[in-house]
C-alpha cells in the first residue's frame, strides 16, 4: 500500500462496529443470567411457603354405588352411616325352649300275639317259640304350652337289656304311629296304625338310648286335636321261634322296673 493511500470511512469504522456488537451481546447474556438466577430464587421461596397436597387433602367417605358422598363431618361430629337413614336395629332371635314329656305309666308296656301282656313292667319287643311281642308308649300332649311353634320332637327310649339274638340277620325295630284307648289292652297289639313303619331304630345291641325323630307325627296329633301321641314298637320281621327264653329287647318303662332311671321321653323343642 502506498504512503499516499487514504482510509475510507468503512475501513476506519469496521473494527469499532464489531467491538460494539460484542459488547451488546455480552450485556444481553449477563441480563439473561441474572434473570434466570432471580427466577430460581423466587420459585424456591414459593415452594417453602406453599402447603403440601397431603396437608390439604381430605379422604372422602365411602359410598354405596349410585349415592353421592356426604361432606366430611366437622371435627368431633359423628360420621353418618347413610345420608337420611338410621342404622337398622337387628331383630333378636328368641332362644329355643325345650319340654320333656315322660311316658304315661298306665299306657306303656307290651302286648303279645297270644293276648298276654303287661302295662306295669318294662317295654318288651321280640319273640319266643310261642308268641310275638310288641312294645307301646304314650305321651300326654296337654303338658305342652298352648299354641307353641314346634321345631322338633324326638322320641327317646333306653335299651336296658337283651336276651337271645333279636337283631339277628339285620332285623330292625320299627315304629308305628297310632292312637289307642285309655288303657293298654290286648286289642292294641293288632290295632290299625295311623302310620305304619314310619321310622327305624338302630340295630345296635349296645345298652344305650335309641332315638327317633317323630316331629311330623306329634304335629299331626296336634293338628287333629289329639291329646296324646301313641307309638308301637315291633320288629320288621315277626315270627315265632328261638327257645323258651326267646329273642327280646327290653326298654325301660315309666315304672323304672329295670332300675336304670332312664324312662321314656318325648323331647319337644319349640
Amino acid at each position: 500500500m502506498s504512503a499516499n493511500h487514504r482510509f475510507t470511512v468503512e475501513e476506519i469504522e469496521g473494527p469499532s462496529k464489531i467491538k460494539k456488537l460484542l459488547l451488546v451481546l455480552g450485556l444481553l447474556l449477563l441480563l439473561i443470567t441474572i434473570s434466570g438466577f432471580s427466577y430460581y430464587l423466587g420459585t424456591k421461596n414459593a415452594k417453602n411457603q406453599t402447603p403440601s397436597i397431603a396437608e390439604n387433602f381430605q379422604t372422602p367417605f365411602p359410598t354405596n354405588e349410585g349415592e353421592q358422598a356426604p361432606s366430611p363431618s366437622p371435627s368431633g361430629s359423628p360420621t353418618p352411616t347413610k345420608r337420611g337413614q338410621k342404622a337398622p336395629t337387628p331383630t333378636p332371635t328368641p332362644p329355643s325352649k325345650m319340654k320333656v314329656i315322660l311316658s304315661t305309666a298306665s299306657r306303656d308296656g307290651f302286648r303279645s300275639s297270644n293276648g298276654a301282656g303287661n302295662a306295669s313292667l318294662e317295654i318288651r319287643v321280640g319273640r319266643n317259640e310261642d308268641f310275638v311281642t310288641r312294645g307301646f308308649l304314650s305321651f300326654d300332649l296337654s303338658e305342652l304350652p298352648s299354641e307353641i311353634n314346634m321345631q322338633k320332637a324326638t322320641l327317646r327310649i333306653y335299651q336296658a337289656k337283651i336276651t337271645g339274638s333279636p337283631y339277628n340277620a339285620g332285623n330292625r325295630l320299627k315304629l308305628d304311629h297310632l292312637t289307642f284307648g285309655d288303657i293298654l289292652d290286648s286289642a292294641d297289639y293288632s290295632l290299625p296304625a295311623l302310620y305304619s313303619n314310619f321310622k327305624s331304630l338302630t340295630i345296635s345291641s349296645t345298652i344305650s338310648w335309641k332315638e327317633a325323630d317323630v316331629t311330623s307325627e306329634v304335629k299331626n296329633d296336634q293338628a287333629n286335636a289329639r291329646s296324646r301321641s301313641d307309638f308301637r314298637i315291633h320288629f320288621e320281621t315277626e315270627n315265632t321261634g328261638g327257645d323258651d327264653k326267646g329273642d327280646f329287647v327290653y326298654f325301660e318303662a315309666s315304672e323304672n322296673t329295670l332300675k336304670t332311671g332312664n324312662t321314656p321321653q318325648l323331647v319337644i323343642v319349640y
